[in-house]
């Protein structure tokens, strides 16, 4: 297990892929209602993000989705792990 802070200070904690387990959450973008499962510790950089932006979380995901070119799980992970990776380097 390997451990790391965010931005705000939040820990989070690398886990084996036997422990991952998916969190699902409904949201509304373009004009329909969604479900969109991803592991906790990917909503909670992406919820950190959002906070640091003073923007809703619906409103991050709308940008990812509108921007993207795959499936919009992938879309938020690589989105979640490249905001880590600018973070990191500043």
């Amino acid at each position: 297990m390997v451990t790391a802070f965010g931005a705000c200070g939040r820990l989070y904690t690398a886990l084996t892929m036997s422990d991952a387990r998916l969190t699902k959450k409904s949201i509304s973008i373009a004009g329909h209602r969604t479900s969109i499962a991803l592991e906790a510790e990917f909503w909670a950089v992406l919820e950190e993000k959002a906070m640091m932006e003073n923007r809703p979380l619906v409103t991050l995901i709308a940008a990812i989705d509108r921007d993207r070119n795959g499936p919009l799980t992938s879309a938020l992970r690589i989105h979640a792990v490249n905001w880590l990776r600018e973070r990191q380097q500043r």
